[in-house]
């Protein structure tokens, strides 16, 4: 199979119900870097959306990864009703020549 030229590939594969595993390919002329990230959906309301934030940064504490992004989405009344957590898990780089 021939590799694309200058082109992105992401493949999204299922873990459980509320979580994916994301491979990101990219490459230039040939494979240039291979990244593997988590994303997780947590489902919060107001009540426990503070423990829930900070259960979400926690792996950067237990040092499971350097990369974490967090989004929040609220509902019509603006109340916090999902945090999305995706991080890093590994990140190769290739020689580009």
């Amino acid at each position: 199979m021939l590799e694309p030229k200058h082109t992105t590939i992401r493949t999204h594969t299922p873990v459980d119900e509320d979580t994916v595993s994301i491979e990101t390919k990219k490459y230039y002329e040939k494979l240039a870097s291979i990244k593997q990230e988590i994303e997780q959906n947590i489902k919060t309301d107001s009540s426990k959306f503070l423990s829930d934030l900070i259960a979400a940064v926690s792996i950067i504490k237990e040092q499971k990864t350097q990369e974490l992004n967090i989004s929040i989405k609220c509902d019509e009344r603006f109340l916090p009703k999902l945090i999305t957590k995706t991080y890093t898990t590994s990140k190769e780089r290739f020689d580009k020549r």
